[in-house]
């Protein structure tokens, strides 16, 4: 039973499959065919820039959000110092000053975590929610 390759075009679709030939009971030829879709449409360097910046705004909130739940749902298990940094960080996450970059509002609020992260008196379940910050924020790029 060999296969072959078949491509053509549909409207705006690319459409490639297999082909493959078999024998009925008959001795009639079969062919069938499985099919396979592409689009032919490349992706610009606008979509491109939209896209990222649609990624970075999602891990940006989910950053934000982390933090937020963090300062309201487990305050009163974090020291002053701690509640202290994580205002700090939200000011610096929701800074919507267009000069400044989301990339470099992420590597500053990530350096600030790693110091935060290395406090023993922070209980682990906090730690791991602020290691979880990190992980969205280092998604972030430009």
């Amino acid at each position: 039973m060999p296969l072959d390759h078949i491509s053509f075009w549909d409207n705006e679709t690319l459409k490639t499959g297999i082909a493959s030939y078999t024998l009925d009971k008959e001795g009639l030829v079969m062919m069938g065919y499985r099919e396979k879709t592409t689009t032919s449409k490349r992706i610009t360097k606008e979509e491109k820039k939209l896209l990222q910046k649609k990624t970075n705004l999602e891990s940006l909130a989910l950053a934000i959000g982390t933090l937020e739940n963090i300062q309201t749902n487990y305050s009163y298990k974090a020291n002053r110092n701690s509640k202290k940094l994580i205002r700090e960080l939200l000011d610096v996450l929701q800074n919507e000053d267009q000069n400044i970059s989301f990339s470099i509002r992420a590597a500053n609020a990530i350096s600030i975590l790693e110091g935060m992260t290395q406090d023993r008196s922070i209980e682990s379940h906090i730690r791991t929610m602020l290691w979880q910050v990190v992980l969205n924020l280092e998604a972030i790029r430009e």
